[in-house]
């Protein structure tokens, strides 16, 4: 029973240390984050767009 939990310890340190960081704290800290930036960018730059700027001399 001794070995099955000590099995089943370094089985989680294992995951814990080498593939959540990868499979989790990658896709949550990089592509997520990234893929908003894009989106937030691509909707702002339409509205920009779309705005027609005055020619005054408060905007110069």
């Amino acid at each position: 029973m001794e070995n099955a939990r000590i099995s089943g310890w370094q089985l989680h340190v294992y995951e814990g240390l080498k593939i959540i960081p990868f499979t989790l704290h990658l896709p949550f800290q990089i592509v997520i984050p990234a893929l908003l930036l894009v989106i937030a960018f691509l909707r702002n730059r339409k509205k920009i767009q779309s705005v027609p700027m005055k020619n005054t001399a408060e905007n110069s």
